[in-house]
């Protein structure tokens, strides 16, 4: 059988093979946190990544970026192998991480934590105009409200961590002066943990609309309802060992949770609600008053 396409197409096969992980295997001392992993990722997809405290989920997001160097396999992106374990390279790339903890300087403004890694400076000093004018064009399309002026510690959690995915979009420059290639690829590692509803609902509009342009985004998560409200495909891992990769839209909530359990749910949860009616209880309030609160309530 032929393979051979015409020069300017891309079959199907390469079109979902845009991050290739093959066979990765990463140890911390005695722990195997990835075992044998491999899963290929399509651009301008919202892959998500869910698994169990301990699956391994974060350690193959921190891999991809560069922050973990795997003692096995590799990680391919358009078709060129990145180096293990390096930032630079991974960074070149077009590969990005949005951290769960943000690292960020509050007492510093929008705009000078945005251009922190390469100030623009005119005469020798800081060109506080030309870092204003890129912090804006850096948030233009997530949040262009943000004040870049403004002390960046007086942003709530959501706004600030907006601010670290727009400083994720810009290219920066190497070591030779010439800028980076743009991002392809945003690792999302638990995004909303200290986020509320409102602000997570925002984040993930955010993390869509990137998506929508191309982007490949990874979205690290044990939140249920997040990755069934924004994301494309998911990788459940278990115990560092690659489970399976669905289709959000062939998935449903249970399978998703026996995936990354292992078992079903049923009669666990049958025997656990059988268990609990035949328990006494465990508080009992008879009679209780409180004026203008509570009148003679019992239960």
């Amino acid at each position: 059988m032929s393979h051979s396409h015409a020069p300017d197409t891309v079959s199907p096969a390469r079109a979902d093979e845009f991050l290739v992980v093959r066979g990765v295997t990463k140890r911390f001392g005695p722990t195997v946190a990835l075992s044998d992993v491999s899963v290929t990722m399509r651009a301008g997809e919202v892959h998500a990544l869910m698994g169990e405290n301990g699956a391994g989920k974060s350690t193959l997001g921190k891999a991809i970026a560069g922050l973990h160097k795997p003692d096995t396999g590799t990680i391919s992106l358009a078709g060129r192998e990145l180096e293990p374990g390096s930032i630079d390279d991974a960074f070149g790339a077009g590969v990005r991480i949005v951290h769960q903890e943000l690292a960020q300087c509050p007492n510093l403004s929008v705009a000078e934590n945005l251009c922190l890694h390469d100030l623009p400076t005119r005469f020798g000093l800081i060109d506080r105009r030309a870092m204003n004018e890129r912090a804006a064009r850096l948030l233009a399309k997530l949040a262009p409200e943000i004040d870049v002026t403004a002390p960046l510690g007086l942003l709530a959690p959501g706004r600030r961590q907006i601010v670290q995915i727009a400083g994720s979009l810009d290219e920066g420059k190497g070591a030779d002066g010439k800028p980076h290639p743009a991002a392809k690829v945003i690792v999302f590692d638990e995004p909303t943990s200290s986020l509320s509803v409102a602000e997570s609902e925002r984040l993930m509009k955010i993390v869509r609309q990137l998506a929508n342009e191309g982007l490949l985004c990874i979205y690290v998560s044990h939140r249920m309802g997040e990755i069934f409200a924004c994301c494309d495909r998911v990788t459940v891992l278990r115990d560092g060992k690659f489970v399976a990769t669905s289709e959000i839209k062939a998935i449903d909530e249970k399978t998703l949770v026996s995936q990354m359990i292992g078992r079903t749910l049923a009669a666990h949860t049958k025997r656990a609600m059988s268990d609990l009616a035949a328990r006494a209880p465990a508080l009992e309030v008879a009679g209780l008053r409180s004026p203008g609160k509570l009148a003679d309530a019992s239960e």
